[in-house]
């Protein structure tokens, strides 16, 4: 059976999002799930390739967003709707 991967993401620059994301990272890497965050540390204002590979490679999209929505997460969204086509598999929290 193929395990279910999920992609965890947050604003930049938002430390009780980051902290949050981090939190699931590690109770759902844990529990069995393969897990993946963006790769904030290339670029926080562009949809890098390898953030963009990370989602593809997603069943499911988490979103935590305590604040209106960057740039960088719309587009995030925006590629894993593309991907998914399946909104109920983009879960903004």
């Amino acid at each position: 059976m193929k395990q279910t991967t999920i992609f965890i993401t947050y604003n930049p620059k938002v430390g009780t999002e980051q902290t949050l994301a981090a939190r699931l990272h590690t109770i759902g890497a844990v529990n069995g799930f393969r897990m993946y965050m963006p790769d904030r540390f290339n670029s926080d204002s562009v949809l890098d390739t390898e953030t963009r590979r990370r989602i593809a490679m997603s069943d499911y999209l988490v979103l935590f967003s305590m604040s209106a929505l960057s740039p960088i997460v719309k587009q995030e969204i925006e590629y894993a709707f593309e991907h998914l086509q399946d909104k109920s598999k983009i879960i903004v929290i």
